[in-house]
């Protein structure tokens, strides 16, 4: 999936309605709501990763290390540990 499809149809996301859709470079941040949680899909390139966060942060930091350390990488998580906020699946 990519990110213009999302723009498309937002009520339509598979993983359930968007609320805001927010781009920083080549990254793109799509927030949907499940069962009222919050939850955000990562884009990068306008291209799903396949990865998704709880948080807006825990998102950015997974989108960098994924570009940068590759689809298995534990960057993010260690990070997010590091600075006191556990990253979120």
């Amino acid at each position: 999936m990519n990110i213009e499809e999302v723009k498309a149809n937002p009520r339509g996301y598979w993983l359930g309605p968007v609320q805001n859709i927010t781009s920083l470079g080549e990254y793109t941040f799509v927030e949907y709501q499940r069962q009222s949680e919050t939850f955000f899909s990562i884009f990068i390139d306008g291209k799903a990763i396949g990865l998704g966060a709880n948080s807006l942060d825990s998102a950015m930091v997974t989108a960098i290390a994924h570009k940068h350390d590759g689809p298995n990488s534990q960057a993010a998580q260690f990070f997010m540990r590091m600075i006191g906020a556990e990253k979120e699946e």
